[in-house]
């Protein structure tokens, strides 16, 4: 057993283990129980139930849409059987090291009291599929719905309830009641609810989105393109709208890009890694340097021409910094020995933009990292194990340090074992130097310094 107790009792005294995954069968019912660098979730199948704790303070919290996505989970079980999703490579899920095939196996055991036809649907999803287990657990009204094309998009909207609804409103508050409620309502009359417009061409934009790339967010996004008479008629005739596509299309930069722009944009149909905000930050980002250095921006009429403009403002910017002179705060040793040997501070708004150069990312080119980094808020580093990666840690407005961001060459995603170490070095970092950056309002007056820049906290390198 992973621990002692049932995870609906926090009073009780825990008892972690080091296995990182576990299913057994308590006097409730069947539990999976799955370890994530410092969290253990807990998930009850029949009734849908999840809870989430810290490993270094244990407390369970019920959770209505947990980072565990039970519909990649099936298909991480379904490939290892032999099964294909497009958009999936096999090498990428199907992994035979010890941990993997444990995790399998006790999947495995899990899904045996889930029914196969609820697993064909969350299948279909990449995000937000324990929301729509929940439904379809407790409604089988929401399984009937799903046996069409636009039938299953309905259904994912009711179970992502929750993020469509006003906050703190009772519908928001009890989404699954709130959905369960609609179920035998017409669709237009389901989709007025969420706040779209209660038409049949809500209905067909909601089918040319593709199910692997939903989210809620998503269709917040996409709730105000079709509230909005000028984004819906740039959206009314493209095919298929991708991710990428409602991004941009609702987001305050649309009117830099063209008609066609939107036609050059990532489209695919599969359950795959497609950087849903990756263009739009790009096309943000682009639009920041561009003020920053007083230059004008065009109006793009394709991908390319986005990131080739975005490069050039990159390499302008990088050579701005380097007539600079600015000496930063050297971060706190926390290292050990052994770290030390791969692990280089980058002490210097200098050496931040040669990383950036060669890691062939934006490190170093925006405003607020480099204010951050000149009164102590923000340090980044250059790693070389378990690969080549770049680290960047910043505190927030409490003075919590955590993780900025780590990215691989040219915003390649980092291995697991790297975000862990990186989580290990914040939780060093925050047990003894918590607090000892500049404030907020300290931070703000120089912010206030920079007129006309535009600055982003969510980009990417």
């Amino acid at each position: 057993m992973l621990y002692d107790m049932d995870p609906t009792n926090s009073l009780q005294t825990k008892r972690w283990s080091t296995q990182r995954t576990g299913f057994k069968v308590t006097p409730k019912g069947a539990l999976y129980l799955e370890f994530s660098n410092a969290r253990v979730f807990a998930l009850r199948p029949d009734p849908a139930r999840c809870w989430t704790a810290s490993l270094s303070a244990p407390r369970w919290y019920s959770l209505k849409d947990p980072p565990l996505e039970l519909g990649s989970r099936i298909r991480e079980v379904r490939i290892s059987e032999g099964a294909r999703f497009p958009g999936i490579a096999e090498p990428a899920v199907a992994r035979e090291t010890p941990y993997f095939v444990r995790r399998r196996d006790n999947l495995r055991k899990l899904l045996a009291h889930i029914p196969v036809d609820e697993q064909d649907v969350l299948t279909r999803f990449a995000l937000g599929t324990w929301a729509l287990y929940r439904l379809l657990h407790r409604s089988p009204a929401a399984l009937e719905l799903c046996a069409s094309e636009d039938g299953v998009r309905i259904a994912y909207l009711l179970a992502q309830a929750h993020a469509l609804l006003p906050k703190g409103s009772t519908g928001q508050r009890r989404s699954l009641a709130f959905g369960r409620r609609l179920l035998r309502r017409k669709r237009r009359e389901i989709v007025g609810l969420c706040g779209f417009p209660p038409t049949r061409s809500t209905l067909h934009a909601l089918s040319r989105v593709p199910c692997g790339q939903l989210t809620g967010s998503l269709l917040v996004d996409l709730r105000s393109i079709l509230n909005d008479d000028t984004r819906r008629q740039r959206a009314a005739h493209l095919p298929v709208l991708s991710g990428p596509i409602i991004k941009v299309i609702a987001s305050p930069h649309l009117h830099r890009v063209s008609p066609s722009f939107l036609l050059t944009l990532p489209v695919s149909v599969g359950i795959d890694s497609i950087d849903v905000d990756g263009v739009v930050n790009l096309l943000r980002h682009a639009v920041s340097l561009a003020q920053e250095l007083n230059r004008s921006v065009p109006v793009f009429q394709s991908h390319d021409q986005l990131k080739a403009t975005h490069n050039e403002l990159m390499e302008a910017a990088r050579l701005q910094l380097k007539l600079r002179s600015v000496t930063l705060p050297k971060p706190p040793d926390l290292f050990t020995d052994e770290e030390r040997a791969w692990v280089r501070p980058l002490d210097s708004l200098a050496a931040m933009v040669a990383e950036g150069v060669t890691m062939h990312h934006c490190l170093g080119t925006l405003a607020d990292q480099r204010v951050r980094a000149e009164h102590g808020r923000f340090f980044a580093f250059a790693l070389h194990h378990p690969v080549r990666l770049t680290l960047a840690v910043a505190c927030d407005d409490f003075g919590t340090w955590h993780i900025y961001d780590l990215k691989g060459f040219a915003n390649t995603v980092a291995p697991l074992d790297a975000w862990a170490w990186a989580d290990g070095l914040v939780a060093r970092w925050n047990r003894l130097h918590r607090g000892t950056a500049w404030t907020p309002v300290q931070m703000g007056r120089q912010l206030s310094i920079l007129e006309g820049t535009e600055l982003d906290n969510d980009l990417p390198f």
